[in-house]
């Protein structure tokens, strides 16, 4: 799969879990795609204060990422969202 077709399954991939895609960087280089910039939901199904709800959704929607053929490293490079031993926290006192 080329790199192009890999961001543009990500982009979707993301957007089907309701991940706003205006605000995130989507590239791939090699087998990683980089994701930059910062999560922000779309809609009502997950709000951002609900730490677990937003924990495993972000979890789920790596695993998903991780499916798509050529990938096989998520780097992610958030403003306001961090990865931390397996478990997703919301960095404090940050504006989006």
């Amino acid at each position: 799969m080329k790199q192009w077709e890999i961001n543009s399954s990500v982009r979707k991939m993301l957007t089907l879990n309701w991940i706003d895609v205006d605000v995130l960087l989507v590239n791939t280089v090699g087998n990683t795609i980089f994701l930059k910039g910062s999560i922000k939901f779309q809609g009502r199904l997950i709000r951002e204060e609900d730490g677990p709800a937003v924990n495993e959704h972000l979890s789920k929607v790596e695993e998903a990422i991780l499916e798509i053929q050529g990938l096989e490293f998520i780097k992610w490079e958030l403003s306001n969202w961090i990865k931390s031993n397996g478990e997703w926290k919301r960095l404090a006192n940050i504006q989006v």
